[in-house]
Order: structure tokens, then C-alpha cells, then sequence
């Protein structure tokens, strides 16, 4: 099939509740693109991520301006109105994908920043504006580091420049050294590349992903993971997370981030989508389309051989 390149790719993000299964998934309170150029004058906003500290709801986002990245945070009591708190990360390269966790009490945030050449760890000194430098996790270049506690090891999930899903662990976050694990890669190419927090749900981890069989943002899937400890990983390609929302303008051209999170009894949410024109070049995406149903096989021999040859 063939690749679209997509037009301007102007993002913004939205957030939620979710109540039933994940079919209930629907944009419900929006920052516009537009309104994130009117609160803090940048182009627009993606990558989404919540954290609820002392009773509000922060959200952390990829702040673009001409398609350089920094972080930027935004405030609301209530899930429903927002406030532009100001930037929590800025760097001479581009940054995004601002992975925010608590860990042992501790704030932590592993933004995603590939020209650097390193994975980098940072902790918050003064929540939420104020990080610092607590430790390199991994050198090399990777995009969309996401991380996972899980019986006792810490996971961290990247994809490198050549679109393979690698993954490392390691028995402490702050001190320990980071090992790639023997499944690595899991796979290459499409509904591979990270795209949002992990869940855990109905004994399994949920673990969003982005598909771009239609071109860069068009939907977000799930990767199931049934089994995972530092020998083993046995996974699963799932179902559509997030398709774009036909009747909501500003999410009806794609989406590509799932960021999900338990409130107490609550499941909140916060996505991003786009608005644009979409542009079709068919002669020049003959081999992006080839390198895409190719990685595909070799992705589903990888889950075959992980689930049932190891």
C-alpha cells in the first residue's frame, strides 16, 4: 500500500475520561493549536502527558516553534479549563515526548531529545518548572524512551534510527546500569514506535504505539504484552487505540500519542491529533511503502519467534 506524506502538521491535544472499555474514547477538553498560540505564542502542541501532584492536573507537552521542540506545561483543578504555567525544559536541540513519572516519591521526566545522542534522565527540583540533570540511562540515538516498572526491574522501551523497537532493563532507576534485553528488538517499522504510557489492564500491559501505514500520525494501536521479565517477553500486536475523529476539527487529519493514567478509581487520558491537508506523493514513496510491508514480516516472524521459539 502506499505511504502518504502528510502536509503542515499543526497539533493539538486534548484530554478526557474514560468510562467502559477504550471504545469510549473521544477528544472531550481541547488545547487547540490555536490556543496554545495564543497562551504561549508557539506554533502548536503534541506529545501529551499528565500528572496529578497535590491535588492538580499537569500536562506536560512538546512545544513547537518552526518544528523545534521544548517542553512546555500547562495546569487545570478540574480537567476542564487550562492555564499556561510556562517552559519546563528547553535545550539548543529539539525536544518532545516528555515522559513525566513518579518514582519512589520522586518526580521524574525523560523528554525525548535524539540529537543529543543520549536517553537522559532529569528530576524536578522545583515541580514543574524547575529540572535538573539527575543521570544518563542510555547513550546513542533514540526517539520516544518510555518507561515501565514491572516486578521489581525497570523497563525502558526506545526505538532507534533505523525504526526498531529496542528494549533494556535495569533493577534501579537513579544507579543501575541498563542492559539491553536478549528479545531485543521486538520488532521494526509499523505499530513499533512508542506513543504514550504503558497500562497495565486486565493482566496484561497495554502499551501504545504508533501506526503510520497511512502516513507519519494517523493512528495510535496497541502492543500487548502478556509475559515480560528480564529473559523473556511474549507480545502481541492489538487493536486501534485512536483513529482521527472525523467530527472534531482539530483531530480529524490523525492522531498519534494515547497517554493514559490512574486517578484513583478514574482513567484520565490526554491524546493529540492534527488538522492539515493531506498530500499524496505516490511516485515518491514506492520505497517507503516496500520498507513498510517488509518490516512488517519481519516484525511478526520476531513475535512468533519470541512468543514461541524462546
Amino acid at each position: 500500500m502506499f505511504f502518504f506524506h502528510v502536509g503542515p502538521q499543526m497539533w493539538s491535544v486534548a484530554v478526557g475520561k474514560i468510562e467502559g472499555d477504550f471504545t469510549s474514547l473521544h477528544p472531550q477538553v481541547a488545547i487547540s493549536y490555536e490556543d496554545a498560540q495564543k497562551m504561549s505564542g508557539v506554533d502548536y502542541i503534541a506529545d501529551p502527558f499528565l500528572m496529578k501532584n497535590n491535588g492538580v492536573y499537569f500536562l506536560f507537552v512538546e512545544a513547537a516553534i518552526k518544528n523545534f521542540g521544548r517542553i512546555d506545561v500547562f495546569s487545570s483543578p478540574d480537567l476542564q479549563a487550562w492555564n499556561f504555567e510556562g517552559i519546563a525544559l528547553e535545550k539548543g536541540f529539539h525536544l518532545s515526548y516528555p515522559f513525566v513519572f513518579r518514582h519512589k516519591d520522586r518526580l521524574y521526566m525523560i523528554p525525548e531529545a535524539e540529537k543529543s545522542h543520549a536517553v537522559t534522565l532529569y528530576e524536578a527540583e522545583d515541580f514543574p518548572l524547575a529540572w535538573k540533570k539527575k543521570r544518563q540511562l542510555l547513550e546513542g540515538r533514540y526517539f520516544d524512551a518510555t518507561l515501565l516498572e514491572w516486578n521489581g526491574n525497570v523497563y525502558l522501551f526506545a526505538i532507534d534510527r533505523s525504526y526498531r523497537l529496542r528494549c533494556f532493563f535495569s533493577a534501579e532507576l537513579t544507579q543501575g546500569e541498563f542492559t539491553e534485553h536478549p528479545c531485543s528488538p521486538l520488532g521494526i517499522g509499523d505499530k513499533m514506535r512508542p506513543a504514550g504510557r504503558p497500562l497495565i489492564y486486565n493482566d496484561s500491559i497495554l502499551f501504545p504505539v504508533q501506526s503510520q501505514k497511512k502516513g507519519y500520525g494517523s493512528e495510535v494501536y496497541s502492543l500487548i504484552i502478556k509475559f515480560l521479565s528480564p529473559s523473556r517477553i511474549k507480545y502481541k500486536k492489538g487493536k486501534a487505540l485512536l483513529k482521527p475523529f472525523k467530527d472534531e476539527h482539530f483531530f480529524s487529519h490523525g492522531v498519534h500519542h494515547l497517554d493514559m493514567c490512574r486517578d484513583g478509581s478514574l482513567l484520565v487520558f490526554a491524546m493529540d491529533g492534527r488538522v492539515g491537508t493531506r498530500i499524496r506523493y505516490f511516485r515518491g514513496n514506492w520505497k517507503k511503502s516496500f520498507n513498510n510491508n517488509f518490516n512488517d514480516l519481519r516484525s511478526a516472524f520476531r513475535i512468533f519467534r519470541n512468543n514461541y521459539l524462546r
